[in-house]
């Protein structure tokens, strides 16, 4: 994640031709990606049982 902000930053500085509407596709990929990472890590707090799950427990939950 903090590589994909890093190249967030520097990226309207590049020198290429169409960078800005490049870069506009680039941070809605990247802002859809952080919602999806932020949803299923809210899903797996209900999925996986708090504490330290048996490993087979939890991939038949996960299922």
């Amino acid at each position: 994640m903090a590589a994909a902000e890093e190249h967030q930053a520097e990226r309207p500085v590049a020198h290429e031709p169409r960078r800005l509407p490049t870069y506009a596709v680039e941070i809605e990929l990247i802002e859809k990606l952080k919602r999806i990472h932020d949803y299923s890590s809210q899903m797996t707090k209900y999925v996986i049982p708090k504490g330290k799950p048996d490993s087979q427990k939890a991939m038949t939950l996960a299922r």
